[in-house]
């Protein structure tokens, strides 16, 4: 990005198109089944994400909430580019057929997974600390401190686009590559390689797993203190298990992609484990986070002239009746990484 506003002869020499789209057929570049597919997903998830976010916004005094309120706003976003992928792939288009579009695109694209992606490690490092030391918790994450943490999150992805090359979205290769030219001229010197991409994805495969490793570790350990409590720290590691799939796989697989040519069904599972680790969220927070469940059910009821006020004081009974330490458990399992 900072040769596009600082150094733009280098970027014209770079992303100059200086050979002919029509090497690669229209035909070729076009995947119909794979865009309407995407789109459809993209749309899906979208429609589920935005109920969510909402839900979510009207819980942030907890300091999970407010790493899963970063998290859905990122998904939002990204799940438009998720959908404009399916665009550009039902018209076939690559660099230099839509220099703008392709690469503001994948510009956002990579934008929101790096947000979302790190934003993930950062809730479940906080799961694991509330876990393992309430009061350590205390320390770290009460009050504003996670929009600190989330602060330095968003400056830490702002700062990697503007350094690095954005990825660029190939409807001939149905993915995101750094290299623009990608079925047309391979970049045999390495002026497209983002290191920090390949820093950042192998952090999130290899930081993602070990701190679900050490949460699962964790319940294990601690089964005995919090029997009382069992099925509200299980369900948190249910739902962290569900998600994290599909996020590390996709982050190996484009990972993976940047330095060998993979088979198309690969290319194919990484793009849709890239949509889905970005809208899988909202399916897990619907069917498995009662706190997220509770409040659209209070809004619908709202919403239709029914009396929620005795569901809410009975809540808030039982919640109060609570110890401070397992409150501060049970509000940060609660949610999702």
């Amino acid at each position: 990005m900072e040769k596009y506003l600082f150094e733009r002869d280098v970027f014209d020499r770079l992303y100059n198109c200086s050979y002919n789209v029509s090497d690669v057929p229209l035909e070729v570049r076009k995947h119909r089944v794979f865009g309407i597919a995407l789109i459809a997903l993209s749309s899906i998830f979208e429609l589920l994400t935005i109920p969510c976010v909402y839900a979510i916004g009207k819980n942030l005094k907890y300091a999970s909430f407010k790493f899963m309120f970063y998290i859905a706003i990122s998904d939002f976003f990204a799940l438009w580019f998720t959908w404009s992928d399916g665009f550009l792939s039902l018209n076939g288009e690559v660099y230099c057929s839509s220099p703008a579009l392709t690469y503001i695109c994948g510009m956002f694209a990579l934008a929101f997974w790096m947000a979302g992606s790190t934003s993930s490690m950062m809730l479940a490092m906080n799961r694991c600390v509330e876990l393992w030391s309430p009061r350590f918790g205390q320390m770290l994450f009460s009050g504003k401190r996670p929009w600190i943490w989330l602060a330095m999150v968003t400056l830490y992805w702002s700062v990697t686009i503007f350094l690095g090359p954005v990825t660029v979205f190939n409807s001939a290769g149905m993915g995101y590559y750094f290299n623009p030219h990608f079925g047309y001229r391979n970049d045999i010197d390495g002026a497209f390689e983002n290191f920090i991409f390949v820093f950042h994805n192998s952090t999130i495969t290899i930081g993602l797993f070990i701190l679900y490793l050490l949460f699962l570790m964790s319940l294990v350990l601690k089964r005995q203190s919090y029997a009382p409590k069992a099925r509200s720290t299980k369900l948190p590691f249910m739902q962290i298990f569900a998600i994290s799939g599909s996020s590390m796989l996709a982050s190996s697989i484009y990972l993976f992609m940047q330095f060998v040519t993979v088979n198309p069904g690969l290319i194919i599972l990484a793009n849709f484990m890239w949509t889905c680790s970005h809208g899988m969220p909202s399916v897990i927070y619907l069917t498995m986070n009662e706190t997220v469940r509770r409040e659209l059910r209070r809004t619908w009821k709202r919403l239709h002239g029914e009396n929620v006020s005795t569901a809410a004081t009975t809540t808030s009974m039982k919640s109060s009746a609570q110890p401070k330490s397992m409150n501060s458990i049970s509000d940060a399992n609660d949610s999702h990484a």
